[in-house]
């Protein structure tokens, strides 16, 4: 993408986004804990337009066993649905930003701000620019 976001071997130090990949059968610690434990991990990366919709409608319906993250480098989102409005002149710009932190904490998700530095999916844990990683049971990419 524009930004420079892409899967590779290893953790780049260029800001890209690298993801290294499990070998047939391996799993991570993390991941096998996870699963033992019977609760759902969903982590999704950026509040693009779907990622929006989706934590929308979490406003309302609820997944039993299943802790849901956003990761977004912003609390503010654009919403990108209304830029035709915007364009013919329906909408001002500034009625596009969407808080997404708010958002989340609306549809009972976490939020984490911050940008991702890699993927380890071996063990299934998304890597935070600042070090730290959340491991997942599922995960969806919805980057802007």
């Amino acid at each position: 993408s524009a930004r420079g976001d892409r899967a590779g071997g290893g953790v780049a130090g260029d800001g890209a986004v690298r993801a290294s990949v499990p070998r047939s059968g391996d799993t991570g610690d993390a991941q096998n804990a996870v699963r033992a434990s019977g609760m759902n991990r969903l982590v999704l990366i950026g509040a693009g337009l779907v990622h929006l919709e989706v934590l929308r409608r979490l406003t309302t319906t609820r997944f039993p066993d299943t802790e849901i993250t956003l990761i977004s480098k912003d609390s503010q989102a654009v919403y990108a649905g209304m830029l035709p409005g915007v364009v013919a002149g329906h909408y001002a710009p500034d009625q596009m930003t969407v808080d997404a932190a708010r958002l989340a904490a609306a549809a009972q998700v976490g939020f984490r701000q911050g940008a991702i530095s890699g993927l380890d999916l071996a063990g299934s844990a998304v890597i935070l620019a600042d070090g730290a990683a959340l491991d997942f049971t599922h995960l969806s990419l919805n980057v802007v």
